[in-house]
């Protein structure tokens, strides 16, 4: 039993963000969002006159037209994310001071500005079922003519000031009306249209904001207008309830409490931060999600790393909707995938290069005088991005059991893991070869470890798949030779090496050559010398002195390697990166951002940090369920309650004294049960009458359980209790984020 109602609104006001201090940029702005429209708060500084302004984003409003800079990827260039505009609120009196409070229990923001002719006290949120944004403000006597005024950014992506594309779009223009609207339209056609109206009701004044975007030759008024109108008229408090009622069913379809308030607070952040950024109907994230900074240099969708390990944390969560958004838009975009493969081999292959927009357009490949197709002059053929994407789907399946799911994605698999086959050579030695590809962000080298890691994965899915679906497929006999013949992953005394002949020589921020070991766990404790393989390759990666400060670890690097060292049960070192990460890279409201003055957001770094914290807690790669398999040593009471495993298990657990007294897992699908339980003396059992017990291996016990049942195992004499509640804290470690007085920026990064 998780905690009750009362007891949830109290535990998130505790972890709730809190500025004391109004923010002055995006990086301590305060967030909202549902999904895929959202707004960023802070001040806007010009001159003495200082605004509190809403930047309002939508995370699928892209320019249609493919960017010219960007023409080397696949020769037509890329579609980049728009900048919308922005809400500033006008006061009467120089702003003096104020605060704001993320109220993540009720997903909405509260705060109050003080000036000198008075004070204005506000909330806004972005209700879940309705496509607005909605400001609700009450003014003090001298600060009545408080209001709110629209300031439309240009038809540009964010990174047209450096530098500047060929042709701008259309100039904007004002539609007047009950319902006031900007509309900015596309050359060719289409537009985005921010709609708006002021209420007034019980002596408070209400803003509506919607967006409405079309990227066909049709417009997006009527709709944008639609919104805003209907609701004005079904007015804020119902808004609010019905916004509420939908954050208040969200948080508790699972829970965690650890003895460590400001890595417990930043957990839950992120969840809201996810909830907040995705929907099953919105575009997969790209680096920003709704809220979009209006100095980025990479206004698109990164496929090599950014959006893999943004779409890993809902899924132990308990929050498989939230996939819903990457896995819809792969399926959209299939033939795309294919057009994408080079012409001779779009029969049975896909591709996706790097970057691209939501089309998911980028093929990244030319002739070569070699007749192998390369991306650029200095790298080779990039592979990994697609057989990574579609690993994502494939745990969005196991941790579902849906074979609907499965029979979905075999074939874009099946394709995405047939084009680095179609390269592969036989050597002198009689082993299968990959030629020269682009080990990401480091090098050319045959053999890479990432894409050796893909092949095999890719492989063995194939077939497990093929067995669970009854397929007879042709190709069987090919991944099992390739299983059977592929070259070893290249090593040297350090560990995994980049490819063939290219050691890790260079600081380097990007895990590619890793992939292996995570999130593949194709390399892993139970295969022979895995532990001292994993342990030797992550200690170095991290420890290689800096060549070039370009090449310099980032914050993510740190979050996914505490995800590799919770593989082999060094909760501590775990613990080191995550606290180094959250303490010396994140920004005060948790986002992140790395380059020039920190420009550019990564929204991946801090949901891929909760990742790494829930591996701690419990693992299920390989068919087992782990509880509590890496634990730090000073945490002796941790708890959880209904996280989601691979086969589709739903698992509670109690650790206190620094040992686990009882596991309770619930079978969704009715697949094999296979349990590392971590319980000390006698164990015992509470389930289902016909319940039958094997142990396949040391500590690993085998349940029969069918869809729908439930089992507990407990130590000690007495059934104990399964309340899981949070842990006592104290009110000085609480609300560790936000904007404080005493903040001093000490990020990691340094400007390049």
């Amino acid at each position: 039993m998780g905690p009750s109602e009362e007891q949830w609104a109290g535990f998130l006001h505790r972890h709730d963000p809190v500025w004391e201090l109004l923010p002055e940029c995006w990086q301590h702005g305060a967030f909202i969002g549902n999904g895929r429209l959202g707004a960023m708060v802070h001040l806007a500084a010009d001159g003495a006159d200082k605004r509190l302004i809403w930047e309002i984003g939508r995370s699928d409003v892209y320019d249609p037209r493919p960017d010219p800079r960007s023409a080397g990827y696949g020769g037509r260039g890329i579609t980049k994310r728009l900048l919308i505009g922005q809400f500033h609120l006008v006061v009467k009196g120089p702003i003096l001071d104020g605060s704001i409070r993320i109220d993540l229990w009720n997903a909405e923001l509260t705060g109050v500005v003080r000036t000198a002719c008075g004070e204005v006290r506000w909330r806004s949120w972005t209700p879940h079922e309705d496509h607005v944004v909605v400001v609700e403000w009450e003014a003090t006597e001298g600060e009545k003519e408080s209001r709110f005024e629209w300031h439309p950014h240009p038809g540009v992506d964010p990174s047209h000031a450096r530098n500047p594309r060929l042709d701008l779009n259309p100039p904007g223009y004002a539609e007047e009306g009950d319902i006031q609207a900007w509309v900015q339209p596309f050359t060719g056609g289409g537009d985005v249209v921010t709609a708006w109206t002021e209420r007034e009701n019980d002596g408070k004044r209400l803003l509506f904001v919607g967006v409405g975007y079309q990227p066909t030759p049709d417009s997006s008024l009527d709709a944008a207008q639609a919104d805003v109108r209907r609701a004005a008229e079904q007015g804020a408090e119902a808004l609010a309830l019905a916004h509420r009622a939908w954050w208040h069913a969200f948080y508790p379809v699972s829970f965690l409490t650890i003895p460590h308030a400001r890595l417990e607070g930043f957990y839950y952040i992120q969840l809201y931060k996810m909830g907040s950024a995705t929907r099953p109907d919105a575009p997969v994230m790209d680096l920003c999600g709704p809220w979009l900074k209006n100095d980025t240099g990479w206004p698109a969708t990164w496929w090599n790393l950014n959006v893999q390990a943004a779409y890993w944390m809902h899924l132990t969560a308990n929050h498989l909707h939230l996939g819903e958004s990457l896995t819809n838009t792969i399926d959209r975009r299939g033939d795309t995938l294919i057009a994408n493969a080079p012409a001779e081999y779009q029969d049975d292959c896909a591709y996706l290069g790097n970057p691209s927009g939501p089309d998911m357009q980028n093929s990244r490949f030319r002739e070569t005088t070699a007749g192998l197709r390369r991306a650029e002059e200095k790298t080779g053929v990039t592979l990994c991005c697609l057989p990574w994407l579609m690993h994502n789907y494939f745990l969005q399946y196991r941790y579902s059991m849906d074979d609907a799911i499965l029979r979905r994605m075999f074939d874009l698999l099946r394709r995405a893991v047939n084009l680095p086959l179609r390269l592969l050579q036989e050597g002198a030695d009689g082993r299968l070869h990959l030629p020269d590809c682009y080990a990401d962000e480091y090098g050319v080298a045959s053999d890479t470890s990432q894409d050796l890691a893909h092949v095999r994965w890719g492989c063995r899915t194939l077939l497990w798949s093929c067995e669970r679906l009854g397929i007879n497929d042709p190709l069987i006999p090919r991944w099992r030779e390739v299983l059977e013949r592929l070259v070893d992953y290249h090593q040297d005394e350090n560990g995994l090496m980049v490819g063939e002949g290219m050691p890790m020589a260079i600081t380097h921020r990007h895990f590619a050559h890793l992939l292996a070991i995570y999130p593949f766990c194709e390399i892993n404790p139970t295969v022979p010398g895995g532990t001292e393989l994993i342990r030797s390759s992550v200690r170095h990666w991290l420890t290689v002195p800096i060549v070039r400060l370009e090449d310099e670890l980032a914050g993510w690097s740190f979050g996914v390697a505490a995800a590799m060292v919770a593989l082999i049960g060094d909760g501590d070192e775990a613990l080191r990166h995550l606290r180094f990460l959250i303490e010396e890279c994140i920004h005060p409201n948790t986002m992140y951002t790395e380059g020039h003055q920190g420009a550019h957001p990564t929204i991946e770094t801090p949901l891929l940090a909760c990742r790494s914290l829930q591996e701690m807690l419990l693992q299920s790669w390989g068919d087992v369920v782990r509880i509590f398999p890496a634990v730090p040593t000073d945490w002796k009471d941790v708890s959880f309650f209904q996280l989601r495993t691979e086969g589709a298990f739903l698992v509670s657990a109690a650790r206190q004294g620094g040992e686990t007294k009882w596991v309770q897992i619930t079978s969704l699908a009715g697949e094999r049960c296979r349990i590392h339980l971590g319980l000390r003396g006698p164990v015992w059992t509470d389930g289902p009458e016909n319940l039958a017990l094997s142990f396949p291996a040391a500590g690993v016990v085998e349940v029969n359980l069918e869809k729908g049942r439930t089992v507990l195992f407990f130590s000690g004499n007495e059934r104990p209790d399964l309340t899981v509640a949070p842990l006592p804290a104290r009110p000085e470690d609480g609300n560790a984020f936000g904007l404080k007085r005493a903040y001093q920026p000490t990020f990691y990064h340094r400007p390049v």
